[in-house]
């Protein structure tokens, strides 16, 4: 089974070795200590695990090949997900096709909530500025009989 330094893992994601070391402390990614020196090993099972339960690099996890980075299809849900590949990091992994379209569900679902969510705050915000102008209505009539009683006091 392949295995992964801290080092190859933040490279490959772009991140910063320590926030590798972080996911390892917290539990998010599982690793075995090698060594004091040679610090911490991740094994490719645990990386893809990692890679599938966090959003930011699920589409990277989309292919089976030695770390999942993907081809063509896997780089349209990548960039879904926000997260572009470059050329550079392309191999020759094949793609799984269920995984894709869960991932793509899953997106969908997601968004779809968001949407719901917003609708209803859209519809929060219409019933607030509806009993706001109705205030403005009222406010506004009691300044006109104000007013109409100064005219009539002056008069």
């Amino acid at each position: 089974m392949k295995s992964y330094s801290v080092k190859q893992i933040a490279e490959m994601l772009e991140t910063n070795p320590e926030t590798v070391r972080r996911w390892i402390r917290t539990g998010k990614l599982q690793a075995q200590k090698a060594s004091n020196k040679s610090g911490n090993v991740i094994f490719e099972n645990a990386l893809k695990s990692f890679l599938k339960s966090t959003p930011k690099y699920a589409a990277i996890a989309l292919a089976s090949g030695p770390v999942g980075f993907a081809t063509s299809t896997a780089i349209l849900a990548t960039l879904a997900a926000g997260k572009a590949i470059e050329l550079k990091d392309l191999n020759d992994a094949t793609v799984d096709g269920d995984s894709i379209q869960e991932f793509i569900e899953a997106q969908i679902a997601s968004l779809e909530k968001i949407i719901a969510r917003k609708r209803e705050n859209i519809l929060q915000l219409e019933l607030e500025i509806s009993t706001e102008s109705d205030r403005v209505k009222v406010l506004s009539q009691m300044l006109e009989q104000l007013n109409l009683l100064k005219v009539q006091k002056e008069a």
